[in-house]
Parts: C-alpha cells; sequence; structure tokens
C-alpha cells in the first residue's frame, strides 16, 4: 500500500498525488494531478501570451464563460483557446477550437471574412 503525501501546492494529502520531475534542476515535486495540470497552465500562458492563468480567468468572465464568436460553452471539459495577434502578440479574447482554427484559416484577414460573409449571404440557410 503507497503512503499518501502532501501536494506541495494545495496541501491535500490522497491517491491523486504524483511526483513530478523538474527535467531541468532534475529534483522530484509532489503534485496532486489538479496542481500539476495548473501550473503547466500557468507557464504556457506565461510564455506564450505573457498572461496569468488570473487573467485568462478574467478574461473568461468578461466573455460570459463562452467563446467570444460563437458563444458557445466549454461542454467538454475543453479550455478555450487563448486567441493573440500573431504579429503583435496582443492577447484578443478566448475562443473554441473551431472559431480559433477558423480564424486560423483565413490568416487572421479581415478582408477574407468579409468576402466568406457576403459569399454565405448570398445562400441563406
Amino acid at each position: 500500500m503507497s503512503k499518501e503525501k502532501e501536494c506541495i501546492k494545495c496541501g491535500e494529502y490522497g491517491a491523486h498525488y504524483e511526483d513530478y520531475t523538474n527535467k531541468h534542476k532534475g529534483n522530484i515535486k509532489p503534485y496532486c494531478k489538479s496542481c500539476h495540470a495548473k501550473t503547466q497552465r500557468s507557464n504556457i500562458y506565461k510564455r506564450k501570451y505573457d498572461i496569468t492563468i488570473e487573467a485568462y480567468d478574467e478574461i473568461l468572465e468578461l466573455q460570459g464563460g463562452v467563446c467570444w464568436i460563437c458563444r458557445g460553452e466549454d461542454t467538454k471539459g475543453i479550455l478555450l483557446a487563448v486567441d493573440h495577434c500573431h504579429t503583435s502578440g496582443e492577447v484578443r479574447g478566448l475562443l473554441c477550437s473551431a472559431c480559433n482554427l477558423g480564424l486560423g484559416n483565413f490568416k487572421d484577414d479581415s478582408d477574407r471574412l468579409e468576402r466568406a460573409i457576403k459569399y454565405l449571404s448570398r445562400y441563406p440557410t
């Protein structure tokens, strides 16, 4: 029977604990899976978008917890993507995967998007 250990982030004990190794420092730290995931998200947001998890949560709250474009809710437990300008790096908002990929496929070009809207308008649903 394995001994339950304390997560160094939240202080909880339990079987949800795992050792996570810091590859750069070679040390092993006991994190629960939830805290480890949050730490990884925090590192990614900081490195890629220069925002904190708190900033992400604030944007999500301002958007009402939904994708900025389609207003779709997170129904599958998948976090909304951080949409940003690839030129300036500025965070624009949070989008579902489909809307984020759509903008990417249109190369963030508003003229292309306007032409697509005109195209779709020719064929009412």
